[in-house]
């Protein structure tokens, strides 16, 4: 599919996948483990396979904080939008480098019994390119 989508009456969007590559770092607590990978190319063919005209790339948690394999298939297909799992402790600035990347929310989480991120810091975000944040603790 181009990068240029023609707008249709329906526009068809998966709002929740996750991809992920041979090599990943795990998260130490992660309770599951794949062995196998599911890329950003096999899924953009599932799409396509499907009608699919664009898609939301969410964070796997088994991966913690890397978001390194979103981020990158966020950047090369305009068709995909994501979300990234931060730190509690993140600041603005590394927030604003994220969002910059094409993010469209995130999660912090990781064994917190709140979220620690200040809802000034949580507006700023959100104002700089984030349409969710989420807060939950694993």
């Amino acid at each position: 599919m181009s990068a240029e989508v023609q707008m249709s009456a329906e526009v068809r969007v998966d709002t929740h996948a996750h991809i992920w590559g041979p090599a990943m770092p795990f998260w130490s607590r992660a309770w599951k483990r794949p062995d196998y990978a599911y890329t950003v190319e096999t899924y953009l063919d599932t799409l396509d396979a499907s009608g699919v005209d664009f898609a939301v790339i969410a964070a796997a948690s088994l991966f913690g904080t890397y978001n390194d394999y979103v981020i990158r298939a966020l950047r090369q297909h305009r068709r995909l939008r994501g979300t990234v799992i931060v730190d509690p402790e993140i600041g603005m600035y590394d927030l604003e480098a994220c969002a910059a990347t094409g993010w469209w929310g995130c999660v912090c989480s990781f064994s917190t019994p709140t979220c620690r991120i200040s809802l000034p810091t949580a507006i700023i975000a959100c104002s700089t390119g984030c349409a969710t944040w989420t807060c939950m603790s694993m």
